[in-house]
């Protein structure tokens, strides 16, 4: 099986607190709970750095007639244009711009260091994907709260980057629904679901955190909006039409016979809203909340991945992370 964690050390390129599952079919260095940062970056797989270098091409020039070496196929360097190199296994990860700012791993584990020494956060995951180009630390804030007393949901802070200009260096709160382990995204104190810069800027980490607002006004925001959702109780109709409106042209499929009928995804969908991990809970048990995890729930654990890893990428960066968010904001809509 192929696979988009990054496996150039032989080994997964993933780290986990060793309480914490092990996702991913089993993949995962176990870190214990007094691990320092340093070797938190190398059980993920991420104790190297990214080196610049001179891009070049092979220029052909004209034959020198009795030259006593090949002058047709020149090395000439590329103006403009660097690759980006992992110094462990001398990789290239991509050819970028010379104005291209890299945030080096050491960075992204070390973003947490301040907030766990004085914040109390734990670190919980961190890792790489596609060969090292994509890169991430994600860990605990030491917040939760518990809908209806049951429905435990915890508070995390997510960094990413990239090597290929993929997407921006991005800081964003994250929250985790112990039941099924779903993800979400929420927004920040000011509002925006994430801090992102991209890599034509340096990146500050201080600027970062106060960017994004490590402060309790976020998370009680966060805790009233699940909260809200769980007090919204839906129909049969309101759901299906919740479904319907978050997959699009993908909730409806035409059979053989030329008949409209919901797609294979929509009813893995509406199935986790019915039957999956938590929906039997008050919290979740048609309401706005269950619908909302019923998306979560898919695209996290269920939504179809070729390659290993390939589900988390999409779930947290990609399009399936778009699809949580858009979720989370229609749902908001009918607890309005």
């Amino acid at each position: 099986m192929s696979h988009e964690l990054d496996f150039s050390t032989g080994e997964a390129g993933i780290a986990i607190r060793y309480d914490g599952l092990t996702p991913w079919h089993g993949y995962g260095t176990r870190v214990p709970d007094d691990a320092n940062l340093d070797q938190w970056r190398v059980a993920a797989g991420l104790n190297w750095e990214v080196d610049e270098r001179v891009v070049y091409y092979s220029r052909q020039v004209p034959e020198i007639v009795g030259a006593d070496f090949d002058l047709r196929n020149v090395p000439t360097p590329i103006k403009n244009r660097k690759v980006l190199v992992r110094t462990d296994n001398q990789e290239p990860l991509s050819i970028v711009g010379k104005g291209y700012h890299v945030v080096q791993p050491e960075q992204v584990i070390d973003f947490y260091r301040e907030l766990i020494e004085a914040n109390g956060f734990i670190m919980d995951t961190a890792g790489s994907l596609m060969d090292g180009r994509r890169i991430w630390a994600l860990a605990k804030m030491g917040k939760e709260t518990r809908i209806f007393g049951q429905d435990k949901v915890e508070g995390y802070v997510l960094l990413a980057t990239s090597y290929d200009g993929s997407m921006a260096t991005t800081a964003q709160f994250t929250s985790v629904r112990v039941v099924c382990n779903n993800t979400l995204e929420w927004a920040t104190s000011k509002g925006a679901s994430a801090f992102k810069l991209s890599h034509n800027k340096k990146f500050d980490a201080e600027e970062a955190k106060g960017a994004l607002g490590l402060t309790e006004e976020a998370w009680e925001k966060y805790e009233h909006q699940v909260n809200s959702l769980a007090n919204t109780t839906v129909d049969l109709d309101t759901a299906l039409a919740f479904f319907t409106s978050i997959l699009g042209k993908d909730a409806i499929t035409i059979t053989e016979d030329g008949k409209p009928t919901y797609s294979p995804t929509f009813n893995k969908m509406f199935a986790a809203y019915e039957r999956g991990p938590g929906a039997e809970l008050r919290s979740a048990h048609h309401t706005a909340w269950g619908l909302v995890n019923a998306v979560t729930f898919y695209q996290d654990h269920m939504a179809k991945s070729s390659k290993t890893g390939s589900r988390l990428n999409s779930a947290w960066f990609g399009s399936g992370a778009t699809r949580k968010n858009k979720a989370f904001d229609e749902a908001l809509k009918l607890a309005a």
